[in-house]
Parts: structure tokens; C-alpha cells; sequence
């Protein structure tokens, strides 16, 4: 098992990609700590992981929240007793269509959570990944 041991905190981790790299870093022994608006949606994710045998807790997450990453990294740390990996994955795309049709309020929040929410949460984790003597930052990106 490749991450066992380790502890990763995953953005965006109640579906999709995140839901997927959550449970593979389960399976491959990582304790996983999943951050997402999706409350429900997140903890079914970390109920179905700990069902399966693995080690996994949801927690509240908007990234573009500072309170709420500082939040996330300690209850990793207070959980597991450390942060080893954070990996940035939560995103989202305009609504489509021509530039010239894109609202500046739907490209702005485009920005905040793709751009902003990677700086806060890397930002949050890199003072936790120095306390665990050293980790890795996972930037995703999908379209």
C-alpha cells in the first residue's frame, strides 16, 4: 500500500474526480480527511470508505473560505495527527457559451474557486505539511 500511513485532505471530495481520488488513496492506506459544500453527499463518501475498511472523515469545506481551510487542516491534524498530502481538486466551470454571453459574476467565481481556492488551501496545509517533516501538494485540473 503506497500511502499508508499518510495522511490527505482532498477539496471537492463528496463526488466526481474527488470521490474517486479519495477512495484510491483510501484503498492504497491513506487516512483521507474530505472537504466539499456537499455535506451529504461528502460524508456518504466517507461512510462508504469506512465501510470498505478504510480510514476516512468528511468536514465542511468551501474553499474560497479561509476559516473553513484552516478548519479542515486541523481537523486533519486533530484526527490523524498530522497532513502529509493535501490535494486541491475542487473546481467548477462557467455556464458555457460564448465569452461575450459570460457573466462577469460567473467568471469571477470561476476564478475564486479554481484560482483563490488552490492558493487559501495550499496556503493552510503548507504549515501542517512542515509539521509532519514534509508532504505533497496536488493541483487537479479537468475540462
Amino acid at each position: 500500500m503506497r500511502l499508508q500511513g499518510k495522511v490527505a485532505l482532498i477539496s471537492g471530495a463528496a463526488r466526481g474526480m474527488g470521490a474517486a481520488e479519495a477512495r484510491l488513496f483510501a484503498a492504497e492506506g491513506a487516512c483521507v480527511m474530505l472537504g466539499d459544500v456537499l455535506a451529504a453527499e461528502g460524508q456518504a463518501v466517507a461512510d462508504s470508505i469506512t465501510a470498505d475498511g478504510g480510514q476516512a472523515a468528511f468536514t465542511p469545506l468551501d474553499v474560497v473560505s479561509e476559516a473553513d481551510w484552516a478548519q479542515a487542516v486541523a481537523r486533519a491534524e486533530e484526527r490523524y495527527g498530522r497532513l502529509d498530502i493535501l490535494v486541491n481538486n475542487a473546481g467548477v466551470s462557467a455556464a458555457g457559451g460564448p465569452i461575450e454571453q459570460t457573466a462577469a459574476a460567473d467568471w469571477q467565481r470561476v476564478m475564486d474557486i479554481n484560482a483563490k481556492g488552490v492558493f487559501l488551501g495550499t496556503r493552510a496545509a503548507i504549515p501542517a505539511l512542515r509539521r509532519a517533516g514534509g508532504g505533497s501538494i496536488v493541483n487537479i485540473s479537468s475540462q
